[in-house]
């Protein structure tokens, strides 16, 4: 699947078994996710200055969504090694 969001897309390579195969998310929630995680990746990089381009950087970031208002939370992050 992908969303489409102001001509970026979001690939989502999994859904959930839990939920008979639909996703785990709503569209909105998604699109929340990537505007957070977009500005953590941005504080990330300006901040730590790592021995790579902007595109190159990975970032392993573990989140949950809590509540009944699904409050996002972050969780960890980390470099992502190749």
């Amino acid at each position: 699947n992908t969303l489409y969001i102001d001509k970026q897309s979001v690939d989502i390579i999994t859904v959930s078994s839990l939920n008979n195969g639909a996703l785990a998310m709503s569209s909105e929630e998604i699109e929340n996710l990537t505007e957070v995680l977009k500005r953590v990746k941005n504080e990330y990089y300006m901040q730590f200055r790592p021995n790579k381009s902007y595109n190159e950087l990975g970032l392993d970031i573990e989140f949950k969504l809590d509540g009944d208002k699904r409050n996002l939370y972050l969780k960890q992050l980390r470099l992502f090694n190749d």
